[in-house]
């Protein structure tokens, strides 16, 4: 009896201590950290993962990478809201406006309203600007009518980019969000220098994300090596050896097994936004 009574109690007691053991491992279970959050300072603090991998800082995006407030340029001329088509009387005059001095040549001002616009707008020329009369209902409204597929407003310029030699990177890993590069050769820019970072669309990358196919096996419409490709139109704002620091964050990593990024300088002036996203 008295052994049972002892064996009944050890037990009892196991019990307690198992029991006591999980609870506490329950409440050490540490969360992973948030990829975001509110700094003390009220700025925003991007936590990267285990590869590095963090969710771009976008607060540089916008004209001059949002240090500098978007200049008000004059109105030059006033479409004013017809019924039907307006897309001939837009065009003439945006293309009025942008014959204009070179410069900050003005703006095409929209009424309040809704213009139908069944062909497409096109901004040839820089200092161009194409304004509402405001948003939302009772703002100005752009609706694009017909049944096709089409760019509702194109903005060209002239393709007389040159680009030099491409350096590759010696990284072996590029995270999402990375503003350094450390290159395999001398890097040959300095600070203010504008670069073109190349990351090319690998048949590797394709494969890993599946998109050689569009589910009705390999056709016309699958991803081809080349035409993916992404540039990244940066500025240099800090040289170390052969590392480079860019103004912008890169917004996509290579695939792990795939080719590094390549930046190559570029005759670009400095401009009004930051390239591609």
């Amino acid at each position: 009896m008295i052994f049972r009574l002892c064996l009944s109690f050890s037990l009892s007691l196991s019990g307690i201590l198992l029991s006591q053991t999980l609870q506490a491992q329950k409440k050490t279970k540490i969360e992973p950290p948030s990829p975001v959050a509110m700094g003390k300072d009220g700025k925003l603090v991007y936590i990267p993962d285990e590869r590095g991998d963090r969710i771009p800082d976008f607060s540089c995006s916008g004209y001059k990478g949002g240090d500098s407030v978007i200049p008000d340029v004059p109105i030059r001329i006033v479409v004013p809201v017809r019924s039907g088509d307006a897309t001939a009387r837009i065009q003439a005059a945006l293309d009025y406006v942008g014959a204009l001095p070179a410069g900050r040549r003005g703006a095409v001002l929209l009424e309040k309203g809704v213009y139908e616009v069944a062909g497409e707008l096109i901004i040839r020329h820089s200092g161009v600007v194409l304004r509402g009369s405001g948003m939302g209902e009772g703002g100005t409204v752009l609706l694009a009518t017909g049944h096709d597929r089409r760019t509702l407003i194109r903005i060209l310029g002239v393709g007389d980019r040159a680009v030099g030699s491409f350096v590759s990177v010696a990284d072996g890993y590029v995270p999402v969000g990375a503003r350094h590069l450390r290159l395999t050769g001398p890097v040959g820019c300095k600070v203010g220098d504008h670069v073109l970072v190349h990351r090319p669309s690998t048949a590797a990358w394709i494969h890993q994300l599946g998109m050689e196919t569009f589910g009705g096996g390999i056709s016309a419409l699958g991803w081809k090596p080349g035409q993916r490709d992404i540039f990244w139109d940066r500025r240099v704002v800090a040289v170390d050896g052969n590392g480079i620091k860019l103004d912008a964050p890169l917004t996509t990593a290579p695939p792990v097994s795939g080719n590094p990024p390549r930046p190559g300088r570029t005759n670009d002036n400095p401009h009004p936004g930051h390239g591609s996203p």
